[in-house]
């Protein structure tokens, strides 16, 4: 099963893209971060952040065997007062919708404090304790930024949620 995880953002977008094979062991095929200017309009920011998660499933239609699902997983959004809260939620509209009209597969969200506690052992565990999880699980040679570790971060949480 190839899983994709996504740390969505309108002007940082973290994603990962893992294997998970029948022995339940978990392989790394890529990750990263998409950015879109800060001073760009939301607009502009989201087409940016979209085309890039277009190439990344591009890639991970590519890396696919035959006959083998796709999975995905998302860090679920938060409630606030002011804006933010919406554009992170148009962030994550975006992803969501890119992905299950691509690759034709549900994407399961998890909040920040799951996908914390399933790869770092608590759900209180800062940002660079999940990279450095991830990079150990996945046999990484360096620790991933923090977009990028929260995204793998979620795709392993995605694993082991069947």
């Amino acid at each position: 099963m190839v899983i994709i995880g996504i740390d969505p953002g309108s002007i940082r977008c973290g994603y990962a893209v893992i294997r998970l094979d029948r022995r339940d062991r978990l392989t790394y095929l890529d990750a990263g971060e998409i950015t879109a200017p800060q001073t760009w309009p939301l607009a502009a920011r989201l087409s940016e952040i979209g085309a890039g998660i277009n190439d990344v499933l591009d890639d991970a239609i590519r890396a696919q065997r035959p006959r083998e699902p796709f999975a995905a997983g998302i860090e679920a959004g938060y409630a606030a007062p002011g804006p933010s809260a919406l554009v992170l939620g148009a962030a994550r509209g975006v992803a969501m919708y890119l992905i299950a009209d691509r690759l034709a597969c549900k994407v399961l969200e998890y909040q920040p404090s799951t996908v914390k506690k399933s790869v770092a052992g608590s759900g209180r565990a800062p940002k660079e304790q999940v990279a450095e999880m991830a990079r150990r699980i996945l046999k990484m040679r360096t620790t991933p930024g923090s977009d990028c570790g929260d995204a793998l971060g979620v795709a392993i949480c995605r694993a082991r949620d069947g």
